[in-house]
């Protein structure tokens, strides 16, 4: 399969606003740190976690606390929305090239199928009497 750089590049991207925008919801499922990662189902007490599928963003919890990027997990999240892009996209691709395909086969066998048409014996068609009405006035 032959994607295109400008493909791979728009994937890239999509996949970094993709990151980007998980990063608005909190992640109660995964906890710590790559490559000490667990699955849990009661959230950690002290420490929030944001984006999806890994955790890229963290906080201590009190008032005033910012948030620290995972750099490793920030990395495989892109590397991962951007895959699924990619992949997404190339199946797309693949379905519309497929479909035109399709298409142009139809047209071929269509022109190629078309039996010549019998010319039928026909007689001599019989010519019009010309009249002519009489017009009144």
């Amino acid at each position: 399969m032959c994607v295109s750089k400008k493909t791979v590049v728009y994937s890239f991207f999509i996949g970094l606003a993709i990151t980007l925008l998980t990063s608005l919801f909190v992640n109660n499922t995964v906890i710590g740190e790559f490559p000490n990662i667990r699955f849990v189902s009661i959230p950690m007490l002290g420490i929030s976690y944001w984006g999806y599928p890994l955790p890229w963003l963290k906080q201590v919890v009190y008032p005033g606390a910012t948030k620290e990027p995972i750099w490793i997990h920030f990395i495989v999240n892109v590397l991962y929305w951007s895959g699924l892009v990619l992949i997404i996209k190339a199946f797309y691709l693949k379905k519309i090239k497929v479909k035109e395909k399709i298409s142009k086969v139809k047209a071929i066998s269509k022109i190629s199928i078309k039996k010549p048409k019998k010319k039928r014996k026909t007689k001599p068609r019989r010519k019009a009497k010309k009249t002519r009405r009489k017009i009144r006035r």
